[in-house]
């Protein structure tokens, strides 16, 4: 992979751009965007330098053409840009979400609600996303934020699971305790669940999390 050399862009710039960007009117809006305290946002001021991940995260999230384009600033000298991973995941609505559901970049046209491209390391062919629809996982998850699931990644106690039961129904919540007859979930602002492993057709772990 070629390394991008690039040269410090100004602070001041970068705060404007992703606020002109994103339709943010303060640093403390920006913050909150990047998931960090305002106070951070003076710090960067103070040494006159954005860190790294903040501006990936803010390229990757605009697509904004800033390589070629001689008038936007430029990324520190040391920055490393991941490229997407090659295809697309198909994103369907939570009721949807089971077996069957497969990421090829032939994926039938309307079949999913959507789609997002591969984020970088995501690798199983049949992730998948989906559209929490309420918010008993907040903070962790929002209403209407999109997740990928892995079928093929192994779970653990903590994972955060979308988990379908043979009833038909699919809930996301994370695992507290399994056993060798039931699984205990947590839902952050609803009450925790247990089931009975004759209950569950499925638990899929969530990988990644696309930011609000």
């Amino acid at each position: 992979m070629q390394r991008k050399r690039l040269k410090n862009i100004n602070v001041e710039d970068f705060l404007e751009d992703v606020k002109n960007k994103l339709n943010l009117y303060s640093d403390s809006q920006v913050a909150k965007h990047f998931g960090i305290e305002r106070g951070n946002i003076s710090q960067w001021k103070r040494i006159g330098r954005v860190p790294v991940k903040y501006l990936v995260k803010f390229y990757e999230q605009t697509d904004i053409p800033f390589f070629n384009d001689p008038k936007k600033f430029r990324l520190p000298e040391d920055a490393l840009i991941m490229p997407k991973e090659k295809g697309i995941i198909p994103v369907v609505g939570l009721a949807q979400a089971g077996p069957g559901i497969f990421s090829e970049d032939d994926y039938p046209v309307g079949v999913s609600d959507e789609y997002i491209s591969r984020p970088h390391g995501i690798t199983d062919p049949q992730a998948f996303g989906i559209v929490i629809v309420d918010n008993s996982m907040e903070p962790a998850y929002y209403h209407h934020q999109r997740v990928l699931c892995s079928p093929n990644v192994e779970i653990h106690v903590g994972a955060r699971c979308v988990i379908g039961l043979k009833s038909g129904e699919r809930i996301v919540a994370a695992i507290k305790k399994m056993t060798d007859g039931k699984v205990y979930f947590q839902k952050y602002n609803a009450e925790d669940i247990t089931l009975s492993r004759e209950e569950i057709e499925f638990m899929y772990k969530i990988v990644w999390t696309k930011e609000l």
